[in-house]
């Protein structure tokens, strides 16, 4: 066969035979008669679809920087035969992996009050948020 799956094509010629010591021998085709026998064909072989083959692919980044996200690892490849491989539309993608990230606590922020009225109306004072 042409392909190992996917499809392919293998061509089908008919030979002359005799059973011979438990067995077969291919006998040249004026023994059988020439006029008997059929026409070479291509017929379709190994139709089953290509198994997806394991490819290592690249994490994703983080979905969070910080407070636990998680990473995906996706296989966006489908392959035509044995050999060729297309890329695939996002949504089409397949998962394989999935992973936590940056599982640390994010960094407080401070936001700050406005500033409160002076202790005094001149002079030195405080003032405070």
């Amino acid at each position: 066969c042409s392909q190992e799956c996917g499809g392919g094509t293998v061509l089908l010629t008919a030979v002359c035979r005799a059973s011979a010591d438990g067995g077969h021998v291919q006998l040249p085709d004026f023994v059988c008669g020439a006029a008997g026998k059929p026409r070479s064909r291509r017929s379709a072989c190994n139709t089953d679809p290509c198994p997806t083959r394991e490819t290592t692919e690249e994490w994703e980044d983080c979905q969070r920087s910080c407070g636990s996200g998680v990473q995906l690892r996706k296989r966006c490849v489908r392959y035509i035969d044995a050999e060729t491989r297309v890329a695939i539309s996002e949504p089409q993608c397949t998962v394989l992996e999935e992973r936590v990230c940056n599982a640390f606590d994010c960094p407080h922020t401070l936001t700050w009050a406005s500033w409160g009225n002076c202790s005094t109306a001149c002079g030195r004072g405080e003032q405070s948020r």
